[in-house]
């Protein structure tokens, strides 16, 4: 049954003590449908009720060992509503911390744990593990995918086991006995595992076992290599360059590590040179050759061969990682919408935002993601918008419409979906350009659509206007951060500011504006079908709402299907249009014009506020803004680096707009 026990030895000669913590439950000393919680003293429950339905009882239909497991499924909407908690009898932020169980996961199942990062449970997550219903095995931090990459066995006793390195933050990873990888989870601290079943879940677990050393041996040569954050593939094509980090966790100066790596053109040995790395030194690569994707499933597997040159190193699973990363061909003209429910109010939407931001940087614009505000103190709401995708908690996500997802906890939950989306052929691909009046302050979107099949009155056409860049200085732009002081892990900074980011530090992308043809789309877009093959085009007109900066603005173009579903989505960047740029400005006045260096720009703020100044082209695509002072008549740009043409310079004073054209020879 449960044994829980601690040595201390003495080393009377220095005047130190050593103490060592050993735990390990198989279940055999419960009976059959006994609730653990109850009968143990060691376990208990994330509310610390026990004997009810949080808790977990013993099994005879499983076992890795003698006759008993525990079993665990999700029979409630969220997961649960076991949730089960091991403390390990203190919080562990140094020495050698081990932790082992096996695992039998069901057909059509999956399973999922955790470790709390302190003695009070639902305070910091250290790490989590998901078995995937998918055969996938995902390893993560709070909001990260971490460098290991693997696959799992349904209806099979499998062993998961960690070796935690908590001085250098150094996670090594083993199943069944074989070394998977590792990666770095620095500063994470380890205080329980809190087992849980996820939505769809259907697991057992045996042979339970952790143990604690104060102390670690130093081997002579021993590195560890973590990669940083890959996702989980990409666009074929597409190259992705590989960082980390190396940590020196032996006796001896690294001079230089030799690193084999398994690309999908085959496996290379590069070099990371220049390096003087003392005991616990920790620095920065980026490989010299970048990963280029290509179709189908692939191992990035990383090895150190040598240090040094010619030195083995002593602890090899520690400084290999292996990412299972999926190259995906875009279909023709498809692009991916991404709606996430958030709001300043909740303190675990930063992520959101964090990793709408990351998948827009890698996929551009095929990755068209959506901030939909939530909250009645939150001045960036959308009415019509807010409340329609059934979203039960925030944050939440919602992929082509095709499902919610509440609490989404890493970027993977958000581009595996883009990545399955993204191959698939659209019903009709468009062709599509956003156009501002700045004299009625209406844009007009113009848009074509290619019909692949034929498109009925049960098809519908919609839009969504989208802004970068949205500040206030009222208090309901002011963002709640749980994220702050970095207990949750690092995300994008958040971790670094407080638990109120004030409304002056804040700035939102992504942030939904408005929705012009309704949520559901406009019922007579296809009154009169479209035969696969035809096109047809679509003029729609509407006002750019107060306040709302044209720059920074997007217009997607969606197709809704019969379901409510989407099936492409595309967007475009608002220009200007064409003549009523070259409409001369009596109140501003730009010289020297033509220029070859320098123009300045005579205004006065009307509003008394700062201007905004940008520069577009004769296509209206902005090529640089800046701010200048309200209490300033002259403003200086520097056009050298244009080519010679026709620019014009765009002036936001307050609400209103004002463009002046100008030459540069």
């Amino acid at each position: 049954m449960n044994k829980l026990f601690t040595l201390v030895l003495f080393c009377l000669s220095v005047g130190l003590a050593f103490g060592q913590v050993q735990f390990s439950d198989d279940f055999e000393g419960y009976a059959a449908g006994d609730y653990i919680g109850s009968v143990s003293s060691d376990w208990t429950t994330w509310s610390g009720a026990t004997g009810g339905a949080e808790d977990v009882r013993t099994t005879t239909d499983q076992a890795a060992s003698g006759s008993n497991s525990i079993f665990f499924s999700s029979t409630a909407a969220n997961g649960g509503p076991q949730d089960v908690v091991l403390p390990f009898g203190a919080k562990y932020t140094s020495g050698l911390f081990k932790y082992s169980m096996n695992v039998y996961v069901n057909e059509g199942g999956g399973a999922y744990w955790n470790f709390q990062g302190e003695t009070t449970i639902g305070t910091t997550w250290s790490h989590n593990c998901y078995f995937l219903e998918t055969g996938e095995l995902q390893f993560s931090d709070a909001g990260n995918m971490l460098g290991i990459g693997l696959t799992y066995e349904k209806e099979r006793w499998i062993n998961v086991a960690y070796e935690v390195n908590l001085n250098e933050g150094v996670w090594t990873i083993f199943i069944d006995g074989e070394c998977a990888g590792s990666f770095s989870n620095e500063g994470a601290a380890v205080a329980s595992v809190d087992i849980f079943p996820t939505l769809g879940n259907a697991f057992y677990i045996d042979d339970v076992s952790f143990s604690h050393t104060p102390e670690i041996d130093t081997k002579q040569y021993d590195v560890s290599l973590a990669v940083d954050d890959l996702g989980v593939g990409g666009l074929t094509g597409m190259s992705q360059g590989i960082s980390g980090s190396i940590t020196n966790l032996g006796q001896e100066v690294v001079l230089s590590i030799d690193v084999e790596v398994q690309f999908p053109d085959g496996p290379k040995t590069l070099t990371i040179d220049d390096l003087a790395l003392a005991t616990s030194g920790i620095s920065s690569f980026t490989l010299p050759e970048e990963y280029t994707y290509i179709e189908g499933v692939h191992a990035l597997e990383m090895q150190v061969v040598a240090i040094n040159g010619d030195k083995v190193d002593e602890d090899p699973c520690n400084s290999k990682t292996t990412s299972s990363l999926r190259g995906v061909t875009p279909a023709e003209g498809k692009g991916v919408l991404i709606e996430e429910g958030t709001g300043t109010w909740c303190g675990w939407c930063p992520r959101g935002a964090v990793f709408l931001d990351r998948l827009t940087t890698k996929y551009g614009d095929r990755f068209v993601g959506v901030a939909v505000h939530n909250g009645g103190n939150d001045p960036m709401v959308v009415q019509g918008y807010d409340g329609q995708h059934g979203f039960t908690g925030y944050p939440a996500v919602t992929v082509m419409r095709a499902s919610a997802e509440t609490d989404f906890g890493t970027s993977a939950d958000l581009e595996i979906p883009f990545l399955d989306y993204i191959a698939q052929a659209p019903k009709a691909v468009f062709d599509a350009e956003a156009k501002f009046d700045v004299n009625s302050r209406n844009i007009t979107m113009d848009v074509n659509v290619l019909a692949n099949v034929e498109l009925t009155a049960d098809h519908r056409l919609a839009l969504i206007t989208i802004e970068d860049g949205v500040s206030g200085t009222e208090s309901g732009y002011a963002q709640s951060n749980y994220y702050a002081g970095g207990g949750e892990g690092e995300m994008g900074g958040y971790e670094n500011l407080p638990s109120t980011v004030p409304a002056s530090q804040m700035v939102y992308d992504h942030v939904a504006r408005a929705i012009p043809l309704g949520f559901s789309g406009d019922s007579n877009s296809f009154s009169d079908p479209i035969a696969a093959g035809d096109n047809r085009d679509y003029t729609f007109e509407f006002p750019l709402g107060e306040g709302e900066d044209v720059n920074q603005m997007h217009v997607a173009v969606i197709l809704i299907n019969p379901d409510g579903t989407i099936d492409n989505a595309n967007q475009v960047k608002v220009g200007f249009t064409s003549g009523i740029e070259e409409e001369v400005v009596q109140d501003v006045i730009v010289y020297p014009n033509p220029s070859t260096d320098n123009i300045t720009i005579a205004y006065e703020s009307v509003s008394g506020s700062d201007l905004i100044i940008s520069v577009a082209n004769s296509q209206g695509k902005t090529l640089s803004t800046a701010n200048y002072s309200s209490n300033d008549r002259l403003h200086n740009i520097n056009v050298t680096e244009l080519s010679k043409g026709n620019y014009f310079a765009v002036i936001i004073d307050g609400s209103l707009t004002k463009v002046v054209k100008f030459v540069k020879e």
